[in-house]
């Protein structure tokens, strides 16, 4: 949903439409945090894109 050309999805979704944009699977994102230091298990962005953990902002960086 769009107010004023602003987002209102939650994180998780941006993420992951961000993710499926990029051509990307969850093991290819994983793989590339990890090339930046950040561990993250298949589980854990899986919770984030759904919606079941929030995002912390060095993560959130990371995948920008």
């Amino acid at each position: 949903m769009l107010l004023g050309g602003i987002s209102m999805e939650p994180v998780g979704t941006l993420l992951k439409i961000a993710r499926i944009k990029s051509g990307l699977n969850q093991e290819e994102v994983i793989a590339r945090l990890l090339k930046m230091g950040i561990s993250l298990t298949q589980v854990s962005l899986s919770r984030y894109e759904n919606d079941r953990r929030e995002v912390g902002t060095d993560l959130l960086k990371a995948l920008s």
